[in-house]
């Protein structure tokens, strides 16, 4: 997954979608203060549980575990 980590800036964290999707961040994002996702961020609190308290930060990558290279 070194294509992953190059697009996210750093190791990836895996965020698991209803439906299939997976959506990688930058596992250390907020540490780096890495700036805040919107985008990402909605699309985590409608397909996957994310605390109202959480958020997504940095450049994030979305596809299904076959896009992925997985099952």
């Amino acid at each position: 997954m070194p294509e992953l980590q190059a697009i996210v800036g750093g190791y990836i964290e895996a965020i698991y979608f209803r439906g299939g999707a997976i959506l990688f961040c930058n596992e250390h994002g907020k540490q780096l203060n890495l700036p805040y996702n919107d985008a990402a961020t909605s699309l985590a609190r409608e397909w996957a549980f994310l605390p109202a308290d959480d958020y997504i930060v940095g450049d994030v990558v979305v596809g299904t575990r076959q896009e992925m290279g997985g099952e």
